[in-house]
């Protein structure tokens, strides 16, 4: 089964979009660990935008192509992936859903009484921290499983050359984890 050329762009199109949609997600994800939100709140709240939208979004168009390279592989390697990152996906957005209901019902809450964390919204409070927790985590995770697909990659045509500490020779190396030899 093989694609053709519509077909090849339009995956190419999406794994592109996917790239730059990830740039975002990291940093939104940058953006709310760098500012806290009692110090800087409205920096943190588009990181967790960012974050959040941007994310689980990157989570689901990696999963199709993961899934559109198996279909055209047939390694099983490609279906455990395909698996690992449906199931990463899933859990990101059902903690999504979690996270944008106990928010929105904390500052909803939080508005109509005056209470605050401390006091009768903590347990709303506490969901809405430990389940934006768990999605950033979750995010993160969903990186290793691309670690199958980066110990088979070589990198060709970087060259580097390397001098030994105390040694006149230098080292020339063609490929990073490749073979080198002396120059």
């Amino acid at each position: 089964m093989s694609l053709t050329p519509a077909e090849k762009a339009r995956w190419m199109t999406t794994n592109t979009m996917t790239l730059y949609l990830s740039h975002i997600s990291v940093f939104g994800l940058f953006m709310l660990a760098s500012f806290q939100i009692d110090t800087m709140n409205v920096p943190h709240h588009l990181g967790a935008f960012l974050t959040f939208v941007f994310g689980p979004v990157c989570c689901w168009l990696h999963s199709a192509i993961t899934w559109k390279t198996y279909k055209e592989e047939r390694k099983t390697e490609f279906l455990i992936t395909f698996l690992c990152q449906i199931a990463m996906s899933f859990v990101s957005t059902c903690l999504l859903i979690i996270f944008s209901g106990s928010f929105g019902s904390y500052k909803h809450q939080r508005l109509l009484q005056e209470s605050s964390k401390t006091d009768t919204l903590r347990d709303v409070f506490l969901t809405s921290t430990i389940s934006e927790w768990l999605l950033a985590i979750s995010i993160i995770l969903f990186l290793l499983t691309f670690i199958p697909g980066f110990k088979k990659m070589e990198f060709d045509g970087i060259v580097t050359k390397w001098k030994a500490p105390g040694s006149e020779k230098s080292v020339l190396c063609g490929r990073i984890l490749g073979c080198c030899s002396n120059v």
